[in-house]
């Protein structure tokens, strides 16, 4: 969700980065000032796990600070937060993954059918995973909105389950089906489905 100039200025720093460096990592002048700052401020990683059969989502931060050197010619300089080397490590075994999908992720257009996509291929060798609503809502970017004390701010989109399955969940697994390596069906458990029950996907 990048815009152009944050994504340039990213990609620049991480060509110049090397596990292990503390030292900020210039970027060039002032005018890179404004995207180095909407880095540090706007914009966050979300990084899914699976630990133990656990899902862990941790939130942190690309940018632990943004310096500013000299003032006649001032040069920018950006240092990544302490977890980024673990989490560069990491993507850097995953990037061989990534390319290999990156195909089959271009040809979905539904936002629903690319939720979906990059939160079954991790089950892929599963078979099948039971997940609630609430889960399911979130994956498909569908869930209520609330402020952090608690205070709905947004209702969640598609509240009834018939709606949800026919207009995001059921064209989403057609169109994975269609166009990618994954096969996934849907199947519910124990009668009829409410809010809060189990169902099962199937890939």
């Amino acid at each position: 969700m990048l815009t152009e100039p944050e994504r340039n200025l990213l990609n620049f720093a991480l060509a110049k980065y090397r596990p292990g460096q503390s030292e900020p990592i210039s970027v060039g002048g002032q005018k890179f000032l404004k995207p180095a700052l909407r880095l540090a401020v706007n914009y966050r990683l979300v990084i899914e796990e699976i630990k133990d059969s656990q899902i862990i989502t941790s939130y942190t931060r690309w940018l632990e600070a943004v310096q500013v050197r000299g003032i006649e010619n001032p040069e920018v300089y950006l240092t990544f937060s302490p977890r980024f080397e673990n989490i560069w490590l990491e993507l850097k075994k995953l990037l061989p993954i990534y390319l290999s999908e990156r195909s089959a992720k271009l040809r979905l257009r539904s936002q629903y059918s690319l939720r979906l996509y990059n939160w079954a291929k991790k089950y892929a060798t599963v078979g099948s995973k039971r997940v609630s609503l609430e889960r399911l809502r979130k994956v498909l970017g569908l869930e209520s909105i609330r402020d952090p004390a608690g205070n709905m701010i947004q209702e969640a989109p598609l509240p009834v389950w018939a709606n949800l399955r026919q207009r995001a969940l059921d064209t989403a697994i057609a169109e994975i089906n269609k166009k990618t390596d994954l096969k996934i069906s849907l199947k519910n458990w124990g009668g009829p489905v409410i809010d809060g029950s189990l169902r099962s996907l199937s890939t």
